[in-house]
């Protein structure tokens, strides 16, 4: 079963309805989008172009068949793919860096063999994780 990454939200609430509902033991593959929601296309976009209220998108929720509030739930995580480019992005007032730039830079870095290429030389291993 997949979950596709326009089935999205940018904040946590019990209001929100479940896209698909899942059985238990089933497994599910999300295809995600990056933290920008896929924004920056290439290293010329500005942030004034960014929307901000659609930054740091999670794809679901779905629904556990059988499962009630109160419910733990058990999640095994099977693999994590990355996509072939990833973004890096540095404002002012933002971020760890934001105090130390003075504009709006973006960086389109591809991603190979569980490796980030921030230029030909520098290649950083990707440590893969959820948030």
């Amino acid at each position: 079963m997949n979950i596709q990454s326009t089935d999205h939200i940018f904040t946590f609430s019990k209001e929100h309805r479940a896209i698909r509902s899942v059985p238990v033991g089933k497994e599910v593959t999300f295809h995600t989008l990056d933290a920008f929601s896929n924004q920056i296309v290439d290293e010329t976009s500005t942030f004034d172009k960014i929307d901000m209220n659609a930054v740091n998108p999670a794809t679901g929720p779905v629904f556990v068949d059988d499962a009630k509030p109160g419910d733990a739930l058990k999640v095994e995580i099977v693999s994590i793919d990355l996509d072939s480019q990833g973004v890096m992005a540095v404002a002012p007032g933002l971020g760890v860096l934001g105090d130390q730039v003075d504009r709006f830079q973006s960086k389109l870095m591809d991603v190979r063999d569980d490796h980030v290429i921030f230029r030909m030389r520098f290649h950083f291993q990707c440590a893969k994780w959820l948030a």
